[in-house]
């Protein structure tokens, strides 16, 4: 059995809080498109509609790219104290 690692379980808490961001942005902004188009009269004239199956696309595409973000920076200073000898990373933090 392999042992668990800190690394592992750094990159499940950053995927977890990129998934938690995500979805809360996702929601927000379908919230806040709803809100305009109804809010709006100007937006009531625009003929463009989106199906479910688009604003589902849209909203997993979404979802995904804000995972990425969240896990690349959160890599940022790992990589950087990578690079670094271990006491002169001890002393930085």
């Amino acid at each position: 059995m392999r042992e668990w690692s800190p690394t592992a379980s750094w990159r499940l808490e950053v995927g977890l809080l990129g998934a938690v961001g995500s979805l809360l942005g996702v929601i927000g902004g379908t919230w806040l498109a709803l809100w305009l188009t109804t809010s709006f009269t100007l937006m009531h004239s625009i003929s463009a509609r989106l199906d479910l199956g688009q604003q589902l696309a849209i909203g997993a595409f979404c979802f995904l790219i804000g995972g990425v973000v969240c896990l690349g920076g959160a890599m940022m200073p790992i990589n950087r104290i990578k690079q670094l000898e271990p006491l002169l990373a001890i002393k930085e933090t």
